[in-house]
C-alpha cells in the first residue's frame, strides 16, 4: 500500500458483527472456534462500549478493516476481569501499525472505565509492549488448555485478585 489511508477508530456496535466476523474468519480460520478464547466468548455479551472498530477511507467511502472486542469474565470466586480478543486487521491493511493503534484505544477506554484486569491469549512479542505479562503458572485456568506462555494479563493496581478456573461468562449490566 503506497499511501496509508485515513483511519478512524470508533466504538464497536452490534451492527458491525457480520463485517468483523468476516475479518476474524480470514485472520484466524475455522480453527478459532475450538480454542479456549472462543469458549469464553460463546454465549457471552460483548462489551461494545469498550470494544473498538477501525475504518479506512477508501475511494468508495469508509470501509471497516478491523476490530478488537472485549468480554466480561469471572473466576471461581466471582472476581471480575475483561477478556480481550479477537483483535484483527484486514490483511490488505496490515503492516501499518493499526493493530497497535487499536490496542492503545481499547486500553485507554478500559483505563478510563476503571478496569483493573485485562486477560487474553496471545503473543508476548506483540502484547508485551502494552503492559501485558504472562500469568503465573497454575494461577488461572481457562475452559480449554492454553500454552502457559500465551495466557497474558495486564493489571492496574497491586490488589487485583483473579485466581482459579475462569468458570463462566458474566453478563453485562
Amino acid at each position: 500500500m503506497k499511501n496509508p489511508p485515513k483511519i478512524t477508530i470508533e466504538n464497536d456496535s452490534p451492527k458491525y458483527d457480520a463485517s468483523l466476523e468476516a475479518i476474524y474468519a480470514n485472520a484466524f480460520g475455522p480453527g478459532r472456534f475450538t480454542k479456549a478464547a472462543a469458549v469464553l466468548r460463546a454465549g457471552n455479551a460483548c462489551i461494545y462500549g469498550l470494544s473498538r472498530v477501525v475504518f479506512a477511507e477508501t475511494n468508495d467511502g469508509e470501509k471497516l478493516i478491523g476490530g478488537c472486542r472485549l468480554w466480561p469474565i469471572i473466576d471461581a470466586q466471582d472476581n471480575k476481569a475483561i477478556f480481550l480478543g479477537p483483535i484483527a486487521i484486514d490483511g490488505e491493511y496490515q503492516g501499518l501499525g493499526l493493530g497497535a493503534q487499536l490496542m492503545h484505544e481499547v486500553l485507554a477506554a478500559c483505563d478510563a472505565s476503571g478496569q483493573k484486569l485485562i486477560m487474553l491469549v496471545g503473543d508476548m512479542s506483540f502484547f508485551g509492549q502494552f503492559g501485558f505479562e504472562i500469568v503465573p503458572e497454575n494461577q488461572v485456568s481457562l475452559p480449554l488448555p492454553v500454552a502457559r506462555n500465551r495466557l497474558l494479563r495486564r493489571k492496574i493496581g497491586g490488589d487485583v485478585v483473579f485466581n482459579g478456573r475462569v468458570s463462566a461468562p458474566l453478563a453485562t449490566t
